[in-house]
């Protein structure tokens, strides 16, 4: 028994002991488990994290801001580059940041591109795990997200206390971004153009505010160039009336001259300037000499010159050199959202020599005028309409607005509006309107979407017809052209079923800046009308739930045929075919739908999904069944899981033909 005894005790300790390892083993899993997901990681403080960042390529402005990238890690900000106006700008910062003991999430790295003081794109990477290798880990050139496009060349890594931190390579493609060599040295000429200036009278009203009315009289602009170091020195140019909109000064600065792209500070200062001249009254005074014998001044007019600086921008000339012998600057510059100056420049490589300035088209011609101030007016043309939602008994009486807002927010305060006249008792109205808006505004105050809307005239409240929205700054890109000449469908943006939008109306729509003759207006073109037979077959319905079930078919909110058998059983089969004939307008087709209904005894059917039909499908494969499995959504546009299997023809019994109405 005491044999026994001492067994039963060696066992019990080897089952404890085993599970003492068991549980040593579960608990290691879970803290592996742990830093592989990055919860946990051994103490970072007295780590360096490098973050380099070199240059980008290809960003997109969207004001004439300077492109500047801040370093944050989690909420802390690490560093930030200086700011560079280019969209492929050269940085090439290189910034180290000792990390402080922190346990649990870092947080992520983030590179933050900004133009001006607004956010244009970002780059980010979680670090939690960069803690084990000591290296860099990132080098190479990033994709920016939550931007239109561009990417930044980056370089980062966690290094522990005590290991140097070294510079890392470039890769052999970007091996053109190294910065130039100290002392590099670039000869050649430079050619800069200021040539003239528009809306400088708005940009003077919004700087000099009261002040403006005592330049107004006699007052002047005028542009001045200094180039920071033994380039250049002052440049003045014409002073030309303050008052006017549009400013020509021609103002060439041409210089022969060696730049030494590391040690020269490669940027001229542009200064834009209000200059009067104005008498003022000195009153008579005595004044004594040196004698003791006093003197009398009599009263008198004396000229004075003030100056007020309307605008300053450092222009950097590094990039042309860069991009010599081409025309790196050809464009307008933007001025606060209120003027903009027309600037040329190219650097010649190999000293001076003649070369023609490119053609600069003047804003008036339609060929290209600064966007951010708009001077003109939108002729809109809104010949007719066809194939009208009925919003009476039988017919509608249409009549059509066209306004403008600078947002898409339909709260937003309607400025003005175009009306046409109601023509009565008609699906196909024939208004043959021609309006005029006028547009003068700047930057984000312009329109930004224009809003041709259909009603029905009634006694009340008109019924809605539907809408069609122009995307205005199409027009302000192409000036003096009929950007809008077509039939365009009419849309519900709320998506009544009941009431939906049909048909499509005709646009016409050109944007002309003042001055600019209009061209020749266009043609009107008649509707494409398709006549044929609309055959829908409905087979079964996939639904697993035991109810009273059946479908309906509804065209351009009207339901069309009799509803199919009501079948009381999981995934029924109906085998019903809809047979419809209509006119379809090219332009618009119409909106087709089927609707799965639960029957009820005593209430209101249930409606249970909606499924819609493409009919751009139907009209493609016209003469031909086009299969069809129909998942179905509830009024809210939720997938219900249920779907509707069958297939679908539209039948051409004539050809396409011309109509008028």
């Amino acid at each position: 028994q005491k044999q026994s005894k001492i067994q039963l005790m060696k066992k019990a300790a080897i089952l404890l002991l085993f599970a003492l390892v068991l549980l040593v083993t579960a608990r290691h899993g879970k803290n592996k488990h742990k830093k592989a997901q990055g919860d946990h990681h051994p103490s970072i403080g007295g780590w360096t994290l490098g973050f380099n960042v070199l240059c980008g390529r290809n960003l997109k402005p969207s004001m004439n801001g300077e492109f500047w990238v801040q370093v944050k890690l989690g909420s802390q900000v690490l560093g930030q580059t200086f700011a560079d106006p280019f969209v492929n700008p050269h940085w090439f910062s290189y910034q180290t940041a000792v990390l402080q003991e922190k346990q649990g999430q870092i947080g992520k790295l983030r590179f933050e591109v900004y133009e001006g003081n607004q956010l244009r794109g970002e780059a980010k990477f979680n670090i939690d795990d960069w803690f084990y290798y000591s290296k860099w880990m990132i080098n190479d050139e990033i994709p920016l997200e939550k931007s239109e496009g561009g990417t930044i060349y980056v370089q980062a890594g966690a290094f522990a206390p005590g290991v140097t931190v070294y510079r890392p390579f470039l890769k052999s493609k970007l091996i053109d971004l190294k910065p130039p060599k100290e002392n590099a040295v670039r000869k050649g000429q430079m050619k800069i153009k200021i040539s003239s200036g528009y809306n400088i009278d708005a940009l003077a009203r919004y700087k000099m505010g009261a002040k403006y009315n005592d330049f107004a009289n006699g007052g002047c602009v005028y542009v001045k160039a200094i180039k920071r170091g033994s380039w250049f020195g002052v440049t003045r140019s014409t002073c030309v009336p303050l008052y006017q909109m549009e400013a020509t000064w021609n103002m060439l600065i041409d210089k022969d001259m060696d730049v030494h792209l590391e040690k020269d500070i490669a940027f001229v200062d542009m200064e834009l300037k209000a200059k009067r001249k104005y008498q003022r009254w000195v009153e008579s005074y005595y004044t004594t000499d040196s004698n003791g014998r006093r003197h009398h001044h009599p009263g008198h007019y004396e000229t004075k010159t003030e100056t007020f600086k309307l605008y300053e921008a450092p222009l950097k000339v590094e990039q042309l050199v860069a991009e010599s012998n081409k025309f790196y600057w050809n464009h307008w510059f933007d001025i606060d959202g209120y003027s903009g100056i027309l600037i040329q420049g190219i650097f010649l490589d190999g000293g001076s020599r003649d070369i023609q300035f490119p053609m600069y088209a003047d804003w008036q011609t339609g060929l290209h005028y600064p966007t951010t101030f708009l001077d003109g007016r939108i002729r809109v043309k809104i010949p007719k309409a066809v194939d009208l939602r009925i919003a009476d008994s039988e017919s509608s009486d249409p009549y059509a607005l066209a306004y403008y807002r600078t947002s898409a927010n339909e709260k937003e305060e309607i400025k003005t509006e175009l009306r046409t006249t109601t023509i009565k008792k008609t699906l196909n109205p024939e208004w043959h309107y021609s309006g005029d808006l006028d547009i003068s505004c700047t930057g984000s105050f312009c329109p930004r979407w224009m809003d041709i809307k259909v009603f029905d005239d009634d006694f009340g409240i008109d019924d809605f017809l539907g809408q069609y929205r122009l995307d205005v700054e199409e027009l302000f890109g192409r000036p003096g052209e009929w950007v809008y000449n077509d039939y365009y469908k009419l849309e519900n943006p709320k998506a009544n079923r009941e009431k939906p939008a049909q048909g499509a109306v005709y646009v016409q729509a050109i944007f002309m800046p003042r001055g600019m003759i209009q061209s020749e207006e266009p043609l009107v073109q008649s509707p494409q009308i398709v006549t044929g037979n609309l055959q829908i077959n409905v087979v079964e319905v996939k639904e697993n739930k035991k109810m009273k079930m059946y479908v309906k078919a509804r065209l351009n909110g009207r339901h069309i045929g009799k509803r199919t058998d009501k079948i009381n059983k999981p995934n029924p089969v109906f085998n019903h075919v809809f047979n419809h004939k209509l006119d379809v307008f090219t332009p618009a087709p119409p909106t087709l739908e089927l609707e799965l209904y639960e029957s009820k005894t005593m209430w209101k059917d249930k409606l249970l999904g909606i499924g819609t039909i493409s009919f751009f499908d139907l009209m493609n494969q016209k003469n031909t069944a086009v299969p069809l499995s129909l998942e179905l959504v509830d009024e809210k546009g939720i997938p219900t899981g249920r779907t509707i299997i069958g297939s679908a023809t539209f039948f051409i019994q004539t050809k396409v033909q011309m109509k008028r109405f």
